[in-house]
């Protein structure tokens, strides 16, 4: 079921020395941007392998090479690597070559002395097989054959020319993840890429009404080719206006994503560029999609749910980030939340995790219970038979419980859709798990909602 509630921009007068911040935000996005010269030298790689191509392998006239990823889709970051897919174009029928077989054969010709790459690792068992180089000390992957990143890339890149705030901002949020350690597939976390999604949701749904270029266009089959790609943005760069400040912006994306995302049942779509809940069938063939938990759809892969790779208590503790950013960035404290020293990260005993949090901002979005208080507020219950859920972190004396169904009343959007559970309200047990089974009541009083009377499935 769409939803068409929108959510206001933060005000200025919500910002200390907003000047101050503005500009500060605007110097390290743009110190982070890739250099002109590292620009060039992504077209250096492009047109040196291509010659490499024609002169040692066969139908050389088929091949050709195209960048993908952060390092030409306009987000990247300055030294980012270079991903490169050599590929066939070749007539509808004609089988395409193996692609081991190809890495192997550029294998000894990068080798050579004359080559100006260099093969760091063949990496030939790997899902995707690539051969790890280097050329003029810049790290390059090449595979064979892998064009499904490049309509990605494509739509990441009219994003950014279609408004600068899209690059901009995703450094800043790139930035921020990074430095709290709330990034990674590896340990449990969103990806960079995942990240990026929500920026350009967020400015599509509540701030600057960034168009959706899959809605504003023949669909996929648009970025297919950059021709395309660039009278889409040709069109619509008449019509897209820039009225808010980067600081603003960044402040709009920690409260839209801590209060007024319906976390669980919202599905981050910038394919849509509208507000709606998994239940939709538009998400039908979305994995996951009956979980109550984040969801942020693949534009091109539509099966893909980009938080497939959470896992533990990781979701808990990027909410917790949002929140705690939120409060700090409405303070003005800018280097809570964009630490300047990369080589002294902060630690946060809270979550156990890397990331800046200052005890203020806890205080400001955290229940009276942080201080061991929330269990004796006022109360008003407001099931009549209990629900099921899932427990999604424990403290040792409280956690977070996320409800197997949607839970209507005007604070289920606060704390991130969880439920509060003390464990004085549990019964049978001293204590909870992570992943956990349980049937509770909810009640709702001034800090939320909370679950009362907790029973779980193995007591």
């Amino acid at each position: 079921m769409a939803d068409s509630q929108e959510v206001s921009p933060a005000s200025p007068s919500q910002l200390p020395e907003r000047t101050s911040l503005e500009h500060e935000m605007k110097s390290i996005a743009s110190g982070k941007l890739p250099t002109e010269e590292e620009k060039e030298q992504v077209e250096e790689v492009l047109k040196d392998l291509l010659q490499i191509l024609k002169t040692s392998l066969e139908n050389p006239l088929s091949w050709r090479v195209s960048a993908f990823g952060s390092s030409v889709n306009g987000c990247g970051t300055r030294g980012c690597d270079v991903d490169v897919v050599a590929y066939e174009d070749l007539p509808t029928g004609v089988s395409a070559s193996d692609s081991k077989t190809i890495l192997r054969k550029l294998k000894t010709v990068l080798s050579s002395p004359n080559s100006m790459f260099s093969v760091r690792e063949a990496v030939l068992n790997a899902r995707i097989p690539i051969l790890k180089l280097q050329y003029q000390k810049r790290d390059v992957d090449l595979s064979i054959n892998n064009t499904n990143p490049l309509p990605n890339t494509r739509l990441l890149k009219a994003y950014t020319e279609l408004d600068s705030h899209v690059a901009q901002l995703g450094i800043l949020v790139k930035l921020w993840s990074k430095s709290w350690g709330l990034c990674g597939a590896a340990n449990g976390y969103l990806s960079s890429y995942a990240f990026q999604m929500m920026v350009i949701y967020f400015l599509q749904v509540a701030s600057t009404k960034l168009p959706s270029l899959q809605q504003n266009s023949a669909g996929d089959h648009a970025f297919e080719n950059d021709e395309e790609v660039n009278s889409i943005v040709s069109a619509l760069l008449q019509e897209q206006q820039r009225s808010q400040g980067l600081a603003e912006l960044l402040l709009g994306f920690f409260q839209f994503y801590s209060q007024d995302f319906r976390w669980g049942t919202e599905v981050v779509s910038v394919r849509l560029g509208r507000r709606e809940n998994s239940s939709s069938d538009n998400f039908k063939e979305m994995r996951l999609r009956k979980e109550r938990r984040l969801h942020i759809e693949d534009p091109f892969d539509r099966p893909r749910n980009l938080c497939d790779v959470i896992w533990g208590g990781t979701e808990a503790h990027l909410w917790e980030g949002l929140a705690a950013a939120h409060g700090s960035l409405q303070r003005g404290k800018l280097k809570d939340i964009l630490p300047t020293d990369d080589s002294k990260p902060w630690q946060s005993r809270r979550w156990g995790v890397t990331g800046p949090v200052a005890a203020p901002a806890l205080r400001r979005w955290g229940r009276a219970s942080e201080a061991g208080q929330g269990h004796k507020l006022p109360r008003s219950r407001l099931t009549q038979s209990p629900v099921a859920g899932k427990v999604v972190e424990w403290r040792g004396k409280y956690g977070w419980i996320i409800s197997d169904k949607e839970i209507r009343h005007e604070s289920s959007l606060r704390n991130g859709g969880r439920i509060f559970v003390s464990m004085s309200d549990v019964r049978g047990k001293s204590s909870l798990s992570v992943g956990e089974c349980c049937s509770f009541h909810v009640f709702a009083d001034e800090s939320g909602l909370g679950a009362e009377e907790c029973i779980s499935s193995s007591s």
